[in-house]
């Protein structure tokens, strides 16, 4: 295994995803939708990847990770494209769907294949997991900063504010794919007659629920992660924004903020790998990155100071980051290549499913709650959520974690 060559291709995907962090909320606004349908547009693009999360993670264990992860690139480049020519609130939401779509194919094909490879090769999962989620965070803290400078250069070459990010982000996702061909082998999946293995996956996938409850846990959990991510990341770039109080530079001060909470999740990530090194209860770790969520999302929504904001924004993702690593370790532990791709795009549905429960909320509740206040919602989600999971009656299995 040439592990360079997955590092490389894992670092340029992150990089990619990146450039458009600091912005996409603004850019959607710029492009036609109002501030709130933010939460719904953001609902649109779960909606999307929920509906396709499971086929195309079983696809990806049937006929190749590789193989789906292309049909994911292609689909950001079709969706990029619907950003970068327009055409008003409708072309916002078809864009924004194709880019759950992309969502969904990628999030259980290229992640699964490096585990896979790296779990053959090393055994060591929980450094596999840390390698994926520190390039997530590296890639993403780099593709943030220039994010928030590609507006401006934008503007100055007398483009569209965000044309250049996404001129950039096409351009990025097909230099992906050409590497994807020529660096990374393709997976060749067992034979057999298609309707047979998509009832086996289906099978291996439901007893890996059945036989391990903190997994079950694990997902109630992510879907109160996702619904707090849903606020979070649809309303942090107009809260920080009108703290700036429209500085001419406020692209500049996203792409910071993007680069220090990411880099904060990174810190995360680092740190929660070293404690499990250490200490054997991987589950108490994990919890404790999520109090810290609750804690730091409900402290976020009370301050108005953007220095104050800055600092408590990075607390919450760095705790994130912390939670993270120890998620998928615990997740990874219970499950074999011949599921893993399958199991981890239910992971990612389960967390859209949450996003898109919070979208569905955000048109019902009153517009006088306000950002504050969906933030206060949220925190109070996570922390019910939470509550079985703390529970210290423990299993044989959770013992062995």
């Amino acid at each position: 295994m040439k592990l360079s060559s997955y590092r490389l291709l894992l670092l340029l995907h992150y990089f990619a995803q990146g450039i458009l962090v600091p912005v996409l909320s603004m850019m959607l606004l710029a492009g036609g939708i109002p501030l709130s349908d933010l939460a719904f547009a953001i609902g649109v693009y779960s909606v999307t990847a929920v509906v396709l999360e499971l086929p195309t993670g079983v696809l990806a264990d049937l006929i190749g990770k590789k193989k789906i992860y292309l049909s994911s690139l292609a689909a950001t480049v079709v969706s990029m494209s619907f950003f970068l020519i327009g055409g008003g609130k409708s072309a916002m939401f078809v864009g924004i769907a194709l880019f759950g779509a992309a969502r969904a194919l990628a999030s259980g094909s290229f992640e699964a294949l490096f585990l896979d490879r790296y779990a053959t090769v090393f055994g060591d999962l929980s450094k596999g997991v840390r390698i994926l989620t520190v390039s997530e965070s590296a890639g993403l803290v780099v593709g943030s900063l220039l994010g928030g400078v590609l507006p401006i250069l934008s503007v100055r070459v007398g483009l569209q504010t965000y044309a250049l990010s996404l001129i950039v982000r096409i351009g990025l996702t097909l230099l992906i794919g050409i590497l994807l061909v020529i660096l990374i082998p393709t997976d060749h999946p067992k034979h057999s007659e298609p309707s047979q293995r998509l009832r086996t996956q289906l099978r291996s996938c439901a007893s890996v629920f059945a036989d391990s409850r903190i997994i079950r846990l694990l997902f109630l959990v992510l879907v109160g992660t996702g619904f707090s991510l849903n606020f979070v990341e649809a309303y942090w770039q107009p809260l920080f924004s009108s703290f700036l109080q429209g500085s001419v530079d406020a692209s500049v001060w996203l792409g910071i903020l993007s680069v220090a909470y990411l880099g904060a999740a990174m810190g995360g990530n680092v740190l929660s790998e070293r404690m499990m090194r250490s200490h054997s209860d991987k589950r108490r770790i994990y919890l404790l990155g999520r109090i810290g969520m609750v804690l730091f999302l409900f402290a976020a929504a009370m301050v108005r100071n953007p220095v104050l904001f800055f600092v408590v924004f990075c607390l919450l993702y760095f705790c994130f980051g912390m939670a993270n690593v120890a998620e998928g370790t615990l997740l990874n532990a219970r499950l074999s290549e011949s599921n893993r791709a399958s199991v981890l795009s239910m992971q990612s549905l389960v967390l859209q499913l949450g996003v898109v429960i919070a979208s569905v909320c955000s048109k019902l509740l009153p517009d006088t709650v306000g950002i504050g206040g969906l933030w206060l919602i949220s925190s109070a989600v996570l922390l019910i959520v939470l509550l079985p999971f703390a529970n210290k009656k423990k299993t044989s299995e959770e013992v062995l974690s």
